[in-house]
């Protein structure tokens, strides 16, 4: 499941947990290009929680929104654990134009922090 699970101004908080299907980005990508069309550039707080499994369809979805929107996230938080989720985090760093960063669970509240913040940096994987 995808959703989103708070919004406030430019800053978006997405729970990703359990199987991971298209349908759920037909549901979440219009809120996400809503606050797009509203802000501009997003910062999104993304929670990978307990995620079982990403269908491909999904994970297809996921790069057609990540490459047309790439110039449209101030800053992403993903915070998740382990090797996969890190290495994940870091090829959509090598997409969008502004700072990817990975938080393990334990880290939660920090992350929050760093996705508020306001920055110079030019983009890619923190």
């Amino acid at each position: 499941m995808l959703r989103i699970v708070d919004r406030r101004d430019e800053l978006v908080t997405v729970e990703a947990s359990g199987r991971v299907t298209r349908d759920d980005f037909k549901d979440v990508v219009p809120q996400l290009e809503g606050a797009i069309s509203t802000h501009g550039k997003l910062r999104m707080l993304l929670r990978l929680d307990h995620v079982s499994r990403w269908q491909p369809d999904a994970l297809l979805e996921d790069a057609k929104f990540d490459l047309k929107h790439r110039n449209h996230f101030a800053r992403i938080a993903v915070v998740g654990h382990g090797i996969t989720e890190r290495i994940a985090t870091r090829l959509a760093g090598s997409v969008v134009k502004g700072p990817v960063r990975f938080f393990e669970r334990s880290e939660a509240a920090m992350a929050e922090s760093w996705v508020r913040e306001r920055d110079t940096h030019r983009g890619g994987y923190a």
